[in-house]
């Protein structure tokens, strides 16, 4: 659910100082629990897989070998890290730290912070950062599964029980690995409450994948803007921090009723990876030309079965006789058919390219009709479904 990296990175865990176990920063944490009087009685089975212990040491207070006898006992149990509060040492000795270096298992030194705050402010955010994955959750779930129009607004009133009556939407991925990182990032600070949420205003912003979905809601006497949404849109993305130019940007610009989220949704979706895939900044679903009829298909488990059959006879082939059956076919479709043109892009003669087609319709047994279309479909299909 929660790292012990995202842990030290609230407020009150700031003065948090690592001493040992940095390479398990990573660990999963469950709970945040403390530990003091459980080692004088050895009940050390009260602690659980996940656990973050809090401890001042009280039980080791005269007994500096019982440090490194419960640090064991924890790490059997799987604790996720430990922080000592330095009322009666100021240090941990050299073999537990060794202990904890071996086993990943973090362990940090802090001085003011009151245990009881701790725990109340770690499972905020626990609670918090919960909330994130049950919507993202839900918006999976209608967008997958069929679902009644009551449904789907119940969900959407879950979600930000401000929104308006009608809604456009967008779903957004970056561009780069520090872009993912930045979407990442925002929607931290909203668990660390360092921005307002944005369940007070008629939008909202949901974790989706690799990216995040825009709701943005408005009243019947709303008026559209001319030129779409893109310039609200990016206005939005500017208020958190974002800058669009380094995200793609995929907009159902069809305002749908609450109830019909579920189609706004997706079609924001298709938006979205048909826009990567043109390498466009933006673009709107209304936009997306022929890929409004091709992005629905990879969602059919029948024709991406038979997807899969035929890319996977073109690289097989191309791998047991070193050929290009697959590259010269893009090439071609992307060439509108043009074999004197694929000739020239591929520095072969056309007659091999005409061998090559010959021998692709083959392996697919394309029927001569309409050889063509079919070989588009599949290209386009392969294509789109790459940047899925």
């Amino acid at each position: 659910m929660l790292q012990v990296s995202e842990v030290i990175h609230l407020t009150l865990f700031k003065d948090f100082k690592l001493i040992a176990g940095e390479s398990g920063l990573a660990n999963e944490l469950n709970n945040i629990v403390i530990l003091e009087y459980e080692s004088i009685n050895h009940h050390y089975d009260v602690f659980k897989e996940g656990d973050f212990i809090l401890t001042s040491l009280f039980y080791a207070k005269d007994h500096e070998e019982l440090i490194y006898e419960s640090f064991q006992e924890l790490i059997k149990r799987k604790v996720s890290g430990i922080a000592v509060k330095t009322v009666f040492y100021k240090d941990i000795p050299d073999n537990a730290k060794e202990l904890a270096n071996q086993h990943n298992l973090p362990i940090f030194l802090f001085e003011d912070a009151y245990m009881e705050d701790l725990i109340l402010s770690a499972n905020e955010l626990l609670k918090t950062k919960l909330s994130h994955l049950v919507f993202e959750e839900k918006i999976k779930n209608i967008i997958q599964t069929r679902k009644s129009p009551y449904e789907i607004e119940s969900t959407m009133k879950e979600i930000n029980p401000s929104f308006h009556p009608k809604a456009i939407t967008a779903y957004i991925t970056a561009k780069s690995p520090s872009g993912r990182n930045t979407i990442q990032n925002y929607f931290t600070r909203l668990i660390y409450k360092k921005y307002k949420t944005s369940a007070h205003y008629s939008y909202s912003y949901v974790k989706y994948g690799s990216g995040m979905i825009l709701i943005y809601s408005f009243s019947d006497q709303f008026i559209l803007p001319s030129d779409g949404f893109a310039d609200t849109v990016s206005k939005l993305l500017h208020s958190i921090e974002l800058e669009p130019e380094y995200y793609h940007i995929g907009i159902c610009d069809l305002p749908m009723e609450q109830n019909r989220l579920d189609l706004s949704i997706q079609q924001a979706i298709y938006a979205n990876y048909t826009a990567i895939l043109k390498q466009q900044d933006i673009l709107s679903y209304s936009q997306m030309g022929i890929y409004q009829y091709l992005a629905p298909l990879t969602s059919d488990p029948t024709i991406m079965k038979q997807y899969s059959s035929s890319i996977q006879k073109l690289k097989d082939y191309d791998k047991r006789h070193i050929s290009n059956l697959l590259d010269t076919l893009r090439i071609y479709i992307h060439h509108n058919g043009d074999i004197a043109k694929t000739a020239a892009k591929i520095y072969q003669h056309p007659n091999t390219v005409r061998y090559r087609l010959k021998k692709t319709a083959h392996l697919l047994n394309c029927d001569p009709e309409n050889q063509y279309e079919q070989l588009y479909l599949l290209i386009h299909l392969y294509e789109l479904h790459e940047v899925m």
